[in-house]
């Protein structure tokens, strides 16, 4: 979902993304760890590489009469790898760099915020050479922190009846025998 999200956010802003009827030379958004071949270039890979929690969860219970749900709410951040892939030639390198330089500008900021995520850190651009087949390639390489709050939905399984056995002693007799209590629930 978050991988997704910043596809939404990128589109919002000024970024070439591919589109058969009026980009087909754009950036292919490509989402890893899909099991998916490799696309042409120019590509833009999207990689979460570390997710970190941010304080503690809370909870609100929804009691409906007929189930008890609970909304588990957590705020993380995702540290995430965008790897920008194509020739050395291309203008595509040339609005990776103008994207990293305006990365903190009201508009990242507002197309990411759009699609629930806050730009907490960015990263410089590394760049990586990449021969392929006699062609100059280069990867582009920025790392950025996004902050965004999960939900996540359960439903309770409520206890409606407990069984407790156990031996009664009395202090003063001694054994009194075996006990089964069961307590049931009326809610």
């Amino acid at each position: 979902q978050i991988e997704k999200s910043i596809i939404y956010a990128l589109k919002d802003t000024d970024c070439p993304l591919y589109d058969p009827l009026t980009r087909p030379d754009g950036i292919i958004p490509v989402i890893a760890n899909l099991d998916q071949p490799e696309p042409r270039e120019p590509y833009l890979l999207i990689n979460i590489i570390n997710t970190t929690k941010i304080g503690l969860p809370y909870k609100s219970v929804v009691n409906n009469g007929v189930a008890i749900k609970e909304h588990i709410f957590q705020v993380k951040d995702f540290y995430v790898g965008l790897t920008l892939h194509t020739t050395t030639k291309s203008e595509i390198q040339d609005w990776f760099n103008h994207f990293e330089n305006g990365v903190h500008s009201d508009m990242v900021d507002w197309a990411f915020y759009q699609q629930g995520l806050a730009l907490v850190e960015s990263e410089a651009i590394m760049y990586q050479p990449l021969p392929i087949s006699g062609t100059a390639y280069k990867r582009a390489i920025m790392n950025i922190t996004l902050r965004a709050e999960v939900q996540e939905s359960y439903i309770v399984k409520d206890i409606r009846q407990v069984e407790i056995t156990g031996n009664l002693t009395d202090s003063l007799n001694g054994n009194a025998g075996d006990i089964s209590v069961i307590v049931e629930s009326e809610i």
